[in-house]
């Protein structure tokens, strides 16, 4: 019985095996961990990358970041081709654009027309932080089988670096000594408030606002006060949850107000004028999410009358401010500390975007789990608003 069955064994026909090419084709996605994983691991397979920057007209940083992506796309295994246009004769003379399954692209929403050319885009990569121009793409919003990536922790650790040295620069009075040292005055024995067991409410608890939260309960020992969409479980270094719903009563209760949410139609001006109307007497506002959120006669008004101690504001409503703006008159010099939407620049910061692209490149040419960076809290609140199914299965909200 053990000779037939070893030559049974040895002359039974070889299993079907799909070809790689095949296999590779027939990616399968789910969640394992907050990953998405692109079928079983693989030898590479080979990816056709549609790089499209924003415009013909690049700007100094898009050009820097051209250059950064284009060496990080130089692989074997990668054949792309970059675009300036994203719809037109320049899409128009691409040949075989059903080979291609991956964008790499600045956030626009434009993306949309690439999509309609470019039907087995199966991975979009985003070059930045926030998601909420590519996601007005109703192609990209509503297809499961396109996974968003973006870049999003590249930015945490320098905004929440602003957010406490524009808290420190207010409660410390540093506009009072700036001016008596233009007087020429010498003041001594000023009393100055604490920053150290403060509370602090952050409003968009996701991968910024964590990082936020870590900064000021490790350094200054404050009370955090993670605000999100939906209470839940305690988040990392929060104290306590509370609902977005719930802003005038958190902005009532805490000292320092931080805003880390994105632009969608929920939170378009959510820091109204009755909300400022209920902070707390000399509590300070810091924005690091996006200027929409605010209705800036709100805050103007607060600050006039004394509500508010002061606003460090690295966005605004209007990007570039003009000149005439109310954020440049004198009377507000000392009540608002502009940082011109600058306080995520910073040396590595095309670097880090690059390691994002490049280790992602080689986890979906494998086949193995890729990051999916749109986990972020302020993505899955933006996906939420826009109806953005594909994700809100994947992720939990704020």
């Amino acid at each position: 019985l053990h000779i037939i069955f070893f030559f049974l064994m040895i002359r039974r026909p070889p299993r079907s095996t799909q070809s790689r090419s095949s296999a590779a084709s027939d990616v399968y996605k789910r969640q394992v961990h907050g990953e998405v994983k692109f079928g079983r691991a693989m030898s590479m397979r080979k990816l056709k990358v549609l790089f499209a920057i924003n415009t013909g007209v690049l700007s100094a940083s898009l050009k820097e970041l051209e250059t950064v992506v284009s060496k990080v796309l130089q692989k074997p295994f990668v054949d792309y081709t970059p675009v300036y246009n994203f719809q037109g004769p320049e899409i128009d003379k691409i040949k075989n654009k059903e080979l291609y399954n991956v964008i790499c692209t600045t956030d626009n929403k434009d993306v949309e027309y690439l999509l309609r050319d470019f039907k087995n885009i199966e991975w979009v990569h985003d070059l930045y932080t926030g998601c909420e121009r590519i996601l007005q793409s109703d192609l990209l919003r509503n297809n499961d089988k396109i996974v968003l990536t973006n870049c999003r922790d590249v930015s945490k650790i320098p905004l929440s670096e602003f957010a406490a040295g524009s808290t420190l620069y207010f409660l410390r009075n540093f506009p009072f000594f700036e001016e008596q040292k233009r007087k020429r005055e010498w003041h001594a024995r000023i009393p100055l408030p604490f920053l150290n067991q403060k509370h602090v409410a952050i409003f968009g608890y996701g991968s910024v606002g964590v990082e936020v939260g870590r900064v000021f309960k490790q350094a200054f020992n404050c009370r955090i006060t993670a605000v999100k969409r939906e209470t839940g479980s305690l988040p990392p270094y929060a104290d306590a949850v509370a609902r977005l719903d719930d802003i005038k009563k958190v902005v009532s209760q805490n000292d320092v107000i931080i805003n880390c949410l994105p632009n969608t139609p929920f939170t378009q001006q959510i820091f109204s004028k009755e909300v400022f109307e209920n902070f707390k007497k000399d509590s300070v506002f810091v924005n690091v999410g996006r200027g929409t959120t605010v209705d800036e006669d709100g805050l103007a008004d607060a600050l006039l009358r004394g509500q508010i101690l002061g606003a460090g504001l690295d966005v605004t409503a209007q990007e570039p401010l003009p000149k005439e703006s109310r954020w440049f008159d004198e009377q507000f010099r000392h009540k608002v500390l502009l940082t011109f939407h600058s306080s995520d620049e910073y040396p590595e910061l095309l670097e880090g975007r690059g390691k994002i692209l490049d280790e992602n490149l080689h986890k979906f040419a494998k086949g193995e789990p890729c990051l999916l960076y749109t986990s972020d809290a302020a993505d899955d609140l933006l996906c939420v608003d826009l109806g953005g199914r594909r994700i809100i299965k994947k992720k939990k909200m704020i």
